[in-house]
């Protein structure tokens, strides 16, 4: 399968001027129900920035295109030609080969007999370096009206949950205060109100004990106190004695 020069095109990049691109129309082998080998033409020596698109755009006014596949490397169009359900194209920025499927067979008629092409809307060079580098970054305008409705849209939810916060705020003892939306009860309680209502219960219930048994237990556990004491006193007593009969005990 070689590449023959009467089967090429001169390629305009951006309108026709003295800067071309040879691309060659070369025959192929691809026979598949979605690729019928009639209605489809490849094309090869393709620029590292021509798109699927831009290929679509220059060759659409042939007529209709059903399919367009590229590659950048032999193996991926060898796979394609022989099962291309089964295999993938190349997105690679380097030098390629393309299959594109016409819907009629008038179209591939047409390519045939071309000479040149004139691909606009194609920017090389700085151009292209310089409009690759623009799209890294967003749009300041767009940015700015995304932030604005990003910010309107919080406003808003914090709005909405200040006012809901007022309508249920909760005072120091714990209760909360349901709005008129609200079919329950008119109060509810939080877990700070259920321990202040707790401890207030447990103040309530000393106070109820009688005296005369709180002064008894004062009495007794005085006498516990005193006789923990002692008991310790005297044990200590013993200990000094026994260090004494040992001779261990030297006090100066």
């Amino acid at each position: 399968m070689g590449i023959s020069v009467e089967n090429s095109i001169k390629l305009y990049i951006g309108g026709e001027n003295d800067h071309f691109h040879n691309i060659y129309l070369i025959p192929h082998s691809l026979r598949h129900p979605e690729w019928p080998g009639e209605k489809t033409i490849c094309l090869t020596n393709i620029p590292p920035y021509i798109s699927e698109e831009n290929l679509r755009t220059v060759f659409s006014k042939f007529g209709k295109i059903d399919k367009i596949a590229l590659f950048t490397n032999i193996k991926d169009l060898q796979a394609f030609s022989q099962s291309p359900e089964s295999s993938k194209t190349s997105q690679e920025f380097k030098w390629k080969t393309a299959y594109v499927a016409f819907r009629m067979l008038s179209s591939v008629e047409k390519v045939s007999k071309v000479k040149k092409l004139v691909a606009e809307d194609i920017s090389t060079g700085l151009d292209r370096w310089i409009s690759e580098y623009k799209s890294q970054y967003p749009n300041p305008e767009r940015l700015q009206e995304e932030i604005d409705d990003f910010m309107q849209k919080f406003d808003e939810e914090e709005q909405k949950a200040e006012e809901e916060a007022k309508d249920q705020a909760a005072d120091d003892e714990g209760w909360i205060q349901v709005s008129r939306k609200s079919t329950k009860d008119a109060f509810r309680l939080t877990e700070k109100g259920i321990k202040s209502v707790t401890e207030k219960q447990d103040v309530r219930k000393k106070k109820k004990e009688l005296k005369n048994f709180y002064r008894f237990q004062v009495t007794e556990s005085k006498k516990r106190r005193i006789m923990e004491m002692r008991k310790k006193f005297q044990e200590d007593k013993e200990k000094v004695e026994k260090m004494k009969t040992m001779r261990r005990f030297r006090p100066f």
